[in-house]
């Protein structure tokens, strides 16, 4: 972890950004150039325009080889007092529903893991370790790109409709789920807690407010009678109460129960 006053950043007249780290021996300084997403360029752009201050910075050496270096930013903002609550819900087959009946659909997420985890095993097989943690590498980067998209659209849709966003706590769940199957295919399947982790960075910029909650029984719950039961899901796609008829998609139902229990948290 390298402290807030132990580096700065610059952008060169070439238009690259570096990172300079003072030399202990004398007043000279290394710059070490850094790649940067039009995304990241953004952010920078902020920090030497003014409107946030570096925070502490964290590198580690990745999987693929390459030198990585995470920078927190400080932003002041005001949260915006909301008139209502979007609920998310976290899925395997859907990456994200939301409780305004849209869906952030993962078959092609889950088709291209595929591919990737079957290039892996055959790399490996053929003992080029190299190109595997460079395959590796290349799916991260790949799947946090997709989370910026997700979580991006999410806090647009909140910031127009003046609503905050619900999100189940992810913390925890596996010792409540006991290692359930469901939750060690999603958890496997997907990085939900850097999805929820951008959600709530980008929504702190935009002044949208965050409410997490326990997804506990939100699987399972009629939004209309309320109706606790295992048998209202007796498929993992679709939601039927079966004290009052009730259905909807069962993911859409989750997000739903997510954010009447953030309404219930903020007394509305």
């Amino acid at each position: 972890m390298v402290r807030q006053d132990c580096y700065s950043i610059h952008q060169l007249p070439s238009g690259t950004w570096v990172i300079k780290f003072p030399v202990s021996s004398g007043r000279s300084q290394i710059a070490v150039p850094i790649a940067t997403s039009e995304y990241h360029t953004k952010r920078l752009q902020d920090l030497a325009g003014g409107s946030c201050r570096q925070g502490s910075m964290e590198i580690w050496h990745g999987k693929d080889g390459e030198w990585y270096a995470a920078i927190s930013l400080i932003y002041e903002t005001h949260l915006n007092e909301p008139c209502g609550v979007i609920g998310v819900d976290f899925g395997i087959v859907k990456l994200a529903v939301l409780s305004n009946n849209i869906f952030f659909d993962g078959r092609q997420v889950r088709w291209r893991k595929e591919r990737w985890a079957a290039r892996r095993a055959a790399l490996q097989q053929a003992g080029r370790l190299s190109r595997v943690k460079k395959e590796a590498g290349r799916e991260t980067r790949w799947m946090r790109y997709i989370n910026h998209c997700i979580s991006k659209r999410i806090v647009e849709i909140a910031k127009k409709e003046g609503k905050a966003i619900a999100l189940e706590n992810l913390l925890g769940i596996r010792e409540r789920t006991k290692g359930s199957k469901k939750f060690n295919r999603m958890m496997s399947g997907w990085n939900f807690r850097e999805l929820a982790s951008f959600i709530e960075y980008k929504a702190a910029l935009a002044g949208v407010p965050v409410i997490y909650v326990d997804p506990k029984e939100t699987s399972k719950t009629c939004p209309k009678c309320g109706n606790a039961s295992r048998y209202n899901r007796k498929t993992q796609g679709w939601f039927r109460c079966i004290k009052c008829g009730y259905q909807s998609d069962a993911d859409r139902v989750g997000a739903i129960n997510i954010a009447a229990k953030a309404l219930d948290a903020l007394g509305a």
